[in-house]
């Protein structure tokens, strides 16, 4: 297989507001959601021509069936949507993009929990993501359901993370400071802060386990498994079924998952 390019800057702001002026980790809490949607519109199987192109590559390295290529997930807090891109489906690079969700496109959002963290904060989490994964999209297991599942793992406080103020990282090595993805590789040594600073520490490991499950369970039950013999149809044939439990967001063409009752 031909080496792959790698993107010299992985994350794309389109945000047309200005961020915080610091990330906070301890602000308001506001409601995470698992943002899906199908790609759609004309030209946008023609877009992806590397889908049929390289289905015979795809499927003999694999031998197996792969997630649906227009079934699309990302997180969404506060009406931006933060997500996993790539300019191709099958061997290309792939980069964080960041953007206000947008209200002309069929969005289904799944409640994930809350986060404490600000817009800054998860922007700086969603580059942490993206520079933890490998820089090559990859369908089966380095694709936007990784991206979605990594970063609300790092960003969803309730019942599995604590933020706190931390002198001594020793104890603390998957603590999230933001802004400092590479600071294991000189605090670990040093184990004390020159300055305490203000980390996300995951607190209840059994909690985080079950979101994260819940996480993969939504985009696994939600996304159509394609093979060889029936990609062709199932890229011109998309049904989606708005769950019952949906209701409208006025003026949008988004719909909200109400969570379940306890």
């Amino acid at each position: 297989m031909p080496a792959v390019a790698v993107r010299a800057d992985r994350h794309e702001n389109y945000l047309s507001i200005p961020l915080e002026p610091a990330a906070n980790l301890d602000s308001e809490s506001r409601d995470v959601f698992i943002a899906h949607r199908v790609m759609r519109g004309d030209g946008i199987v023609e877009k992806f021509t590397d889908i049929e192109q390289g289905i015979e590559k795809l499927f003999g390295e694999y031998e197996r069936e792969v997630p649906h290529p227009l079934h699309h997930w990302g997180v969404a807090v506060g009406g931006i949507i933060h997500h996993l891109q790539s300019d191709a489906f099958f061997n290309s690079p792939n980069f964080y993009e960041n953007k206000k969700l947008p209200t002309d496109e069929e969005y289904i959002l799944y409640p994930a929990g809350t986060t404490t963290f600000n817009d800054l904060a998860i922007q700086e989490s969603g580059v942490q993501t993206i520079y933890n994964m490998p820089a090559t999209y990859d369908p089966i297991s380095n694709n936007c359901q990784r991206f979605t599942t990594e970063l609300i793992g790092l960003i969803v406080r309730s019942g599995r993370i604590q933020v706190r103020t931390l002198k001594d990282v020793s104890d603390d090595l998957d603590a999230f400071i933001p802004g400092s993805s590479e600071y294991l590789k000189d605090l670990a040594k040093e184990q004390m802060l020159e300055e305490p600073v203000t980390a996300a520490v995951v607190e209840d490991t059994v909690a985080q386990k079950q979101l994260l499950e819940h996480v993969e369970a939504v985009m696994a039950a939600n996304t159509p498994m394609v093979t060889a013999q029936n990609i062709e149809s199932k890229l011109q044939h998309i049904e989606v079924e708005k769950p019952e439990n949906a209701v409208e967001i006025p003026g949008t063409k988004i719909v909200e998952v109400l969570p379940a009752q306890a």
